[in-house]
């Protein structure tokens, strides 16, 4: 109903009783407010990130700036272009199964500048 951090509601769908409506509501990746990322975005990055950890052979640190740059991705930022870069690099590094898994798990919450860098239209 509301962010964690900055209590502001969280926008949603508005469903009006005894009406048929076509929605396709998907629930924002992070709070328009505050910029916090919702719990379900954070989960999805987690499970991208573990993915990639048992998947790969990747060093500690290169997990960790895997782990930032999902966080930068979800949100359009000044970091999000080299985030993309790094991300893109990571992705031909695991393989295509766990690439695969991760674009699976994390395309909903990317911000649409991220989606583009990385995959293109």
């Amino acid at each position: 109903m509301q962010c964690a951090k900055c209590s502001a509601p969280i926008r949603g769908d508005y469903h009006v009783e005894g009406v048929f409506g076509f929605s396709n509501y998907e629930p924002p990746a992070f709070c328009h407010n505050c910029g916090n990322s919702f719990p379900w975005t954070e989960r999805k990055i987690a499970g991208a990130v573990e993915l990639v950890e048992v998947g790969a052979d990747l060093s500690p640190e290169e997990v960790q700036q895997f782990r930032s740059d999902l966080a930068e991705l979800t949100k359009n930022s000044p970091k999000t272009q080299a985030a993309s870069l790094r991300f893109r690099k990571v992705m031909t590094k695991v393989g295509a199964s766990v690439a695969s898994g991760v674009r699976d798990i994390v395309v909903d919450v990317l911000s649409e500048a991220a989606k583009k860098a990385i995959w293109g239209n």
